[in-house]
């Protein structure tokens, strides 16, 4: 191979001009940019694409792209070209300049152009299992596309910034970016996995995604590895996240007032957060979504007409924010500082039911559900089967429009003695459930049957429209008031 300087020899810009280069010109040839600041206008400028074996650009060189397209094929080795790199920036990129390396095995990529301007699109386009590694913070101002092979950063902190998407594989070719150990910041218009085999390996940081292609922020048709690391859309405008089969960690939806919609089933195994104005829901009825940590609502989560499971950590509305429920169940699987449910929009809109059903299924005593005056359909506590308690109390003023289950050791009780309760449908307690205590004074009205397996503690304000059944225990010193038109009495009431 052959290494060849510009030298602007022949007079003129043309990288074409065999007589500009110190040993002509070719394809497969070690291509150096000195020094051209004292060159005047034989900047090296293309008019066309042009292949070569390696590139390397000194401090204070220039090139000039003209919108076309460097294709580098080797690396520098054997005193030509920089050693080890197919593609070395350190001086100006003036116009739009684009790179492409098919470079066989392992090799190093510089684009952190120290003097101005910024390489436009980046392919990676050769098959195997050597990595290709952007050496520094890197900026694109185009795409950045690994149609076959593989890439990643050299340093764990490097930063990548690509102004128009990241794309992986291509037709049947498999495309890999990323390792476990980067935690630099990544930001792209969108993340497009093209094709089935190819693998995103998200950094431990955050990956912010600020725009959109054909309508997806972000769309998988391969492997997503969230890295324990954040995903942030900032999309300014409806889109579309569409992770498939693979898990994100934290999520937050961050998109300036507009709408993001997840297609197919959401899981993450970290946070979600929906920021105040914006709005994250299902584009499809049956979609769930599942989080295995906290969801906190300052903006909108959920729709009407969504039948999917739901299921959280835990859940906070934050005061203005609304969560719209699936007409299925909403599960609450852990708790956040002891609040399982916290609803702090309190005119009674920051949990729309839906019809749907809620329940708390969390493995620790002492906890809270704050509804925030908005009125539940069925509320289940505790499981249907388990070793573990699962101890709620409430919030004063919880109206219950449906049903109530205390399933397997689910215990409910009031958290201050004269907060209410009114259940509209029947309330059923299992052998191993709990609900009241005998200091409450709230009051208590249950106007479906009280069907009692477990323990049932009365207070001093209690109504029962339909009647008791009592098949357990019920612990009372009070007077109970049987209102209606007839109900059912059944048990030991003493």
């Amino acid at each position: 191979m052959t290494e060849t300087t510009w030298t602007g020899g022949a007079g003129t810009s043309a990288w074409a001009t065999s007589g500009n280069w110190s040993n002509g010109i070719g394809n497969d040839y070690h291509v150096i940019i000195p020094d051209t600041s004292g060159m005047g206008a034989n900047i090296p400028t293309l008019t066309g694409n042009v292949n070569v074996g390696s590139i390397s650009c000194v401090t204070d060189s220039e090139i000039v792209g003209g919108g076309y397209e460097i294709a580098c094929s080797l690396e520098g080795a054997g005193g030509e070209g920089l050693s080890g790199y197919a593609a070395n920036f350190d001086g100006t990129i003036t116009g739009e300049l684009s790179l492409k390396i098919t470079t066989v095995g392992f090799t190093y990529i510089d684009l952190l152009s120290d003097q101005g301007g910024n390489i436009h699109d980046l392919e990676i386009n050769h098959t195997g299992t050597d990595y290709k590694e952007l050496v520094g913070n890197t900026t694109l101002t185009g795409t950045l596309w690994v149609k076959d092979g593989n890439l990643r950063m050299n340093g764990d902190s490097n930063t990548l910034s690509v102004t128009e998407d990241i794309r992986l594989g291509n037709g049947s070719d498999t495309g890999f970016f990323g390792d476990n150990d980067h935690d630099g910041a990544m930001d792209a218009r969108s993340l497009d996995i093209v094709t089935a085999g190819s693998t995103f390996t998200s950094t431990e940081g955050v990956l912010t995604l600020d725009g959109e292609l054909s309508g997806y922020a972000l769309k998988n048709a391969g492997t997503f590895t969230h890295n324990s690391g954040t995903v942030t859309i900032t999309t300014p405008a409806t889109t579309v996240i569409y992770p498939a089969s693979s898990s994100l960690n934290n999520l937050i939806i961050n998109n300036g007032n507009n709408i993001t919609q997840w297609d197919a089933n959401l899981t993450c195994a970290g946070t979600l957060l929906v920021n105040a104005g914006d709005t994250l829901y299902a584009d499809d009825a049956g979609n769930s979504l599942t989080v295995t940590g906290d969801v906190t609502v300052n903006g909108v989560l959920g729709t009407s007409g969504r039948t999917g499971a739901y299921e959280f950590g835990s859940l906070t509305i934050a005061d203005g924010g609304t969560y719209s429920a699936t007409s299925g169940t909403t599960t609450i699987t852990s708790h956040a500082s002891n609040w399982t449910l916290k609803n702090e929009e309190t005119d009674g809109t920051g949990y729309v039911h839906n019809n749907g059903t809620l329940a708390i299924e969390t493995n620790a005593s002492g906890l809270r559900m704050n509804h925030g005056g908005s009125e539940l359909n069925n509320l289940k506590i505790g499981k249907a089967s388990g070793a573990d308690d699962c101890w709620v109390s409430y919030q004063t003023g919880l109206v219950i429009l449906g049903n109530l289950d205390l399933l397997y050791h689910g215990n409910f009780t009031m958290y201050g003695d004269s907060n209410t309760i009114v259940v509209h449908g029947n309330t059923s307690i299992a052998a191993s459930g709990l609900f009241g205590k005998t200091t409450s004074t709230g009051a208590s009205t249950f106007h479906g049957l009280v069907t009692n397996h477990g323990t049932f503690r009365t207070g001093a304000n209690m109504t029962f429209n339909a009647g008791v059944r009592t098949l357990g225990t019920f612990t009372s010193n009070d007077t109970l008031t049987i209102g209606g038109t007839g109900g059912i009495l059944e048990g030991n009431l003493d």
